[in-house]
């Protein structure tokens, strides 16, 4: 789930949104979230968040990271917090208009072809981006070519929140991408005219069985600002408190 390293997104989930979302009600009904003291959070995360126990061996195993865009309970770009910190070999993607049962997607074949790679250890795609000052995405593809590559983006003209409960399932739409000369592919949205625009790149590559493989940049937003400080950060569950 899209919340490693929990005292960075419980804070990033309040400065994006100015409350917390209804699915983490009994978190807030509990008095964890928000815990501006930090030892209540302390206290759990020590056991319970998962990026405390990336320096142990096992967690250098290959490791495929799916998250839904539209998760009622984590902002989507959650993952900048710790995707770059977790060891050893690994992908990831984000589910576009996805909720977060993943109900309706092709997760489970996704699923299938990347186990079906480390089952019988054959070759999974390396692929890496960097981010230009300007926002665009530079995908390198690696060794094997690609098949799809497409820019996805949705827009929220009024909040940082891209959750299906808010904008339904269709509110990101994808472009196809073409290589540069290099081999690259590159993906840049506009900054919007009014509110958040969220963006990623989905690379497909053939995976040798009968379900490709599907793999994506992490998420990122224009404008990477934030409307809500955590210092203002109550226990609410609604727009102003409602």
């Amino acid at each position: 789930i899209n919340v490693l390293d929990v005292d960075a997104t419980t804070r990033h989930h309040w400065e994006a949104m100015g409350y917390f979302s209804p699915a983490l009600g009994d978190y807030v009904k509990a008095g964890l979230i928000p815990d501006h003291t930090g030892l209540k959070m302390k206290a759990v995360n020590t056991i319970e968040d998962p990026l405390n126990y990336r320096g142990r061996p096992q967690m250098k195993m290959p490791k495929f990271v799916i998250n839904a865009v539209g998760d009622e309970f984590f902002p989507p770009d959650n993952t900048k917090y710790s995707y770059h910190l977790l060891p050893g070999s690994k992908q990831l993607r984000m589910l576009p208009n996805s909720r977060h049962s993943t109900a309706g997607t092709d997760i489970n074949e996704s699923m299938t072809a990347w186990y079906d790679s480390v089952i019988k250890n054959r070759a999974v795609p390396e692929y890496s981006w960097t981010v230009r000052d300007d926002g665009a995405l530079v995908v390198n593809p690696g060794a094997i070519k690609p098949s799809s590559v497409l820019l996805w983006q949705g827009n929220n003209p009024k909040a940082r929140d891209f959750r299906v409960a808010t904008l339904g399932d269709k509110a990101f739409t994808a472009t196809p991408l073409q290589p540069a000369a290099d081999g690259t592919y590159v993906g840049n949205v506009d900054k919007p005219a009014a509110g958040y625009t969220a963006y990623f790149v989905e690379l497909t590559y053939p995976s040798g069985t009968k379900y490709p493989f599907k793999f994506t940049t992490e998420v990122y937003v224009k404008p990477d600002v934030y409307p809500y400080r955590w210092e203002d950060a109550r226990p609410i569950t609604a727009p102003d408190g409602k």
